[in-house]
């Protein structure tokens, strides 16, 4: 059998690994046999339904020309790579650094044999570049420094997004299950985030709207202190 050139070989394996892996992860899982459940996501289903998220908010906010769409599409189909590679996903409550570079690293051995490497570092790098976690490789800290720099819009858009795609999940299930636990969980996480990215990004009021905020307000206040969750559940 003829060889085919190295550079394609290591794709191939990077993207087979990918398209296998990222549909074995569930998401939600505890929440699949609590009450009323909640809709079976795998996390390649995830990946693709916040990159149609992100074009569509691209347009919602009118960031048109303001961010670099193809660079945050691009980390928003990639950043989750690593969750297939490690074959598992972590809860939001559970999530903290030691997990995240667990991620990273799963993403690199993966992809450092693709020859584009380096813009693919930076695409995964996004999600964490204003945190630029002090355990995480001396040479990914030094990207993600430059990222906040040059990406600082990208990556506040990047956060706003995977809240916004929790909260759209969480509200389908509450339509469609009229399951209460996990979006008031959700909203008890996510509304002081959308609050606080407002200041630095106040097109976000085009999915967080003041309709959206005056629901989740009136929601958790008749949910005050039920289902309190706990890491490690």
């Amino acid at each position: 059998m003829t060889k085919i050139p190295h550079d394609l070989a290591a794709l191939i394996d990077a993207l087979k690994s990918t398209q296998q892996s990222l549909p074995m992860v569930p998401r939600w899982k505890k929440y699949l046999e609590q009450g009323p459940g909640v809709r079976a996501q795998n996390t390649l289903q995830h990946s693709h339904a916040l990159t149609l998220i992100g074009t569509i908010a691209i347009q919602r906010m009118g960031l048109d020309g303001e961010v670099d769409a193809g660079f945050l599409l691009g980390a928003l189909a990639i950043h989750d790579v690593g969750e297939g590679e490690l074959g598992y996903d972590t809860l939001y409550i559970d999530k903290d650094a030691s997990q995240d570079l667990k991620e990273y690293l799963a993403f690199e051995h993966r992809y450092e044999s693709v020859p584009e490497f380096a813009h693919l570092q930076e695409l995964f790098l996004l999600q964490f570049a204003l945190k630029n976690p002090v355990n995480f490789p001396d040479d990914a800290r030094s990207v993600m420094m430059k990222l906040a720099e040059h990406y600082r819009l990208e990556a506040l858009v990047f956060e706003a997004l995977e809240r916004w795609d929790y909260l759209l999940f969480a509200l389908e299930q509450y339509v469609d299950r009229e399951n209460e636990l996990v979006l008031t969980q959700v909203l008890r996480h996510q509304v002081p985030h959308f609050e606080r990215l407002l200041v630095e990004l106040p097109s976000l009021d085009q999915l967080w709207t003041p309709e959206l905020a005056a629901f989740a307000q009136r929601f958790l206040v008749k949910r005050v202190g039920k289902w309190i969750e706990q890491k490690g559940e």
